[in-house]
């Protein structure tokens, strides 16, 4: 038997929300102008980032209106290959997994059993289209779908410099239920006092879903931006699910080797 959706939940939706910001302990606010042009140079320093290789281990809470749970996460990543995990519930490994160009590989280590899904299957489970490039750019901190093509809007906030693929006009409009094609409105926060990116909105009109990602910390390893803390909030019409993630041990840019072997005696679940 399949595993039931919320633990495809964590195992999904752990990896779309991994990123980096700066810790603060007030909020700044924006009290001088910058050019729509100087904030996407922000943005695509950040997406440029040539960190090759990153490991590390997660202590992890996961939170809706029925589920609570927390559990720790191994993750390594090889840039333009493999994303490998592991969660473990007190101490014991009970899923392993890997997402490469095509698809997700999950082994539930106590029922010796494997499952295989394609990107179709996990962009329908978080109401937007998924690719492996997007777990990259969110493990590594990176602007998600940032694209240097495409023509951005920046929209006034007191707190933060905001580059938003739509006007302030559509966003209203989306939260006033009168939003009437499914484009993805997506919106970048840069910090005033660091100038980088801090907090990534997500608005899906096709389910009326907001993904929320924000950085509340990161630090600095061998001269790489790396996570310290993050957290994930998915709000849809029936039910909201937090996810909060702590950074225990990181390593950058170091050999990754990559046990991804499936069993014999591992059944597969259709």
């Amino acid at each position: 038997m399949r595993p039931n959706n919320i633990i495809l939940g964590i195992l999904l939706v752990l990896f779309i929300l991994v990123a980096c910001g700066t810790k603060k302990n007030s909020q700044t606010l924006v009290t001088k102008e910058r050019s729509t042009e100087e904030l996407l140079t922000i943005l695509k320093n950040d997406h440029d980032n040539k960190l090759e290789s990153l490991q590390t281990k997660i202590a992890t809470k996961f939170k809706s209106k029925k589920y609570n749970y927390s559990f720790k996460t191994s993750v390594k990543l090889r840039r333009d290959s493999l994303l490998w995990f592991r969660i473990s519930f007190a101490g014991i490994p009970i899923y392993d997994g890997w997402v490469d160009k095509d698809s997700i590989t999950v082994l539930d280590k106590t029922k010796k059993e494997y499952w295989i899904e394609d990107y179709k299957f996990l962009s329908s489970f978080v109401a937007t289209q998924v690719t492996y490039d997007n777990f990259e750019e969110l493990a590594l901190g990176l602007p998600i779908e940032f694209d240097t093509t495409r023509e951005y809007l920046q929209v006034k906030d007191k707190n933060f410099y905001v580059v938003s693929t739509h006007s302030k006009k559509d966003i209203d409009k989306f939260y006033k239920g009168k939003y009437d094609t499914d484009d993805l409105i997506m919106r970048y926060y840069i910090d005033p006092d660091s100038l980088r990116m801090q907090k990534i909105i997500l608005d899906v009109p096709q389910d009326t879903a907001t993904i929320t990602i924000s950085y509340p910390e990161f630090f600095y390893l061998d001269g790489n931006r790396i996570p310290k803390t993050s957290e994930l909030y998915i709000t849809t019409p029936s039910d909201t699910i937090l996810l909060e993630l702590k950074y225990l041990k990181s390593r950058v840019n170091e050999p990754v080797e990559f046990d991804i072997e499936i069993p014999d005696k591992y059944e597969e679940i259709e």
